[in-house]
């Protein structure tokens, strides 16, 4: 059976053979959940860059490192589209977020009204929650998660051209 090549979002700079250290939580996923080994195929991508096919050069106890070979796709923002919504609980938030990037918003922005229900906003939960839905479904760009704004506050500083 044929091994499919993940898919993983970087922040580093990618070009024609930058050597990248993956961080602890891809280290592992690469080595012990995919089993993967040094010479296996990865595609990389970011907002600037685009994806990049990359292979592994090292696989460690605690990381694996990767080089970019070539580039595949530039990366193209989505419409210039701010998905607006209070927040919801654990996990209809993450689906909600999911969704959100996998219909093409590039900015999520959460609102705090009169009605929310959720008392706290986890940023970093729904910036992992946006790159893994990124990775899923094959985009090359991730959308930018904004902080929580009062409802008043966003409709104050919305620009007239939108």
């Amino acid at each position: 059976m044929a091994k499919t090549t993940p898919r993983l979002h970087v922040d580093e700079a990618l070009k024609t053979a930058a050597e990248i250290v993956l961080p602890k939580e891809q280290s592992h996923y690469l080595a012990n959940v995919l089993r993967m080994d040094a010479g296996d195929a990865v595609r990389i991508f970011n907002n600037a860059d685009g994806e990049w096919l990359a292979y592994i050069t090292e696989v460690g106890k605690k990381s694996v490192s990767i080089r970019c070979e070539k580039h595949v796709n530039a990366a193209l923002p989505p419409s210039d589209i701010d998905y607006l919504f209070a927040p919801l609980k654990h996990q209809r938030l993450d689906y909600l977020v999911q969704k959100a990037t996998e219909l093409g918003a590039r900015r999520l922005r959460p609102i705090i009204t009169a009605r929310t229900i959720a008392e706290r906003v986890n940023l970093e939960r729904m910036r992992a929650n946006v790159v893994e839905a990124a990775e899923q479904c094959n985009l090359v760009f991730v959308p930018e998660v904004m902080l929580p704004l009062a409802l008043a506050a966003a409709l104050h500083s919305w620009p007239a051209e939108k």
